[in-house]
Formats: C-alpha cells, structure tokens, sequence
C-alpha cells in the first residue's frame, strides 16, 4: 500500500513510496535506485504496458525468467555450457514447454553432442530446475538486429 508507480520512457515499471524496500542486505541492487524530479523510483526491472488505465506485465526487461518457483538468469545457463569447451556460443530461450538451449559448436567440431553429454555439462554446474529441456544445434551465423545484437526472438522463431 501507498506505493506509487509509473511507466518509464523505455516501458519499464518504476516503484516509489514507504512500501518500496530501499535496497538489500549488503547494498545490493543500489543500481536499481534513480531520482526523478526529487523523487526516489525503484526500477522493477518488469515490462509493462499500460491498457484501459492498467499497468498489464509484458515480461523482463533483463531476460529474467521464472520456472518451478525459481527466478532464472538465462546467461548463468548459457554460461555454464560455454564454459565447457566444446561450444563456442550459446542462448537459452524459455517457452510454454521450458528452456531450450541453442548452442553454436566451436569451430574444430563437426559433430553434434548428445543429448546426455549436453545434460551432463549441465549437471556439473547447475541445479535441476535451471537444466535445459531441449538442445538445438546452431550451425548459421546467429541472426542480428539492425543495433548489431543478437536477434533473440528470430532464433525463437527458427527453433
């Protein structure tokens, strides 16, 4: 209660007011703070729109996902796997039926991997709940947006 919220330029949702925390334990998350117009606004880190005077959640702005009651960075799963030597570049996508995990072999290897040598680098530095449930081998180069980024939702599309 007595919390304040507004939309920003760039569509994330903004929280003020007695009832917004003013940070964590330990002085984590004091990036998430600004001050507009002598005002403190916690930035949710949520996507939102605003429909018929509603605020309605359109996703994450940092990739942030939930599953099984868990919140997931995707790049701590996309991490794990490229760090294990036989693949040079991956991106793990979450859907209505779970994560799948696009990886692009390093270029010495022509052979895919098995669907348990991939589930067993996940096991070496991941819990349960954050274990792909679907390997999809990249062999193009990754489509980009027009900023030169990774075009997250074509490889959606295409997988």
């Amino acid at each position: 209660s007595n919390a304040q919220l507004m939309l920003s330029e760039d569509g994330e949702l903004w929280a003020s007011g007695p009832s917004v925390s003013p940070g964590y334990i330990g002085g984590q998350g004091l990036d998430r703070w600004v001050v507009r117009d002598g005002q403190c606004w916690y930035k949710t880190g949520d996507r939102v729109s605003v429909e018929a005077g509603q605020f309605v959640f359109q996703g994450r702005m940092d990739r942030m996902v939930k599953r099984r009651g868990y919140r997931i960075e995707p790049a701590e799963i996309e991490r794990v796997y490229c760090d294990d030597g036989k693949i040079e570049e991956a991106i793990c996508i979450s859907d209505d039926s779970g994560f799948a995990l696009v990886y692009k072999l390093r270029r010495d290897s022509d052979e895919d991997l098995s669907f348990e040598h991939l589930m067993a680098i996940g096991r070496k530095g991941l819990p349960e709940y954050m274990l792909p449930d679907r390997f999809v081998c990249w062999r193009e180069a990754w489509p980009m947006t027009s900023n030169g980024k990774l075009d997250v939702a074509c490889v959606h599309r295409m997988i």
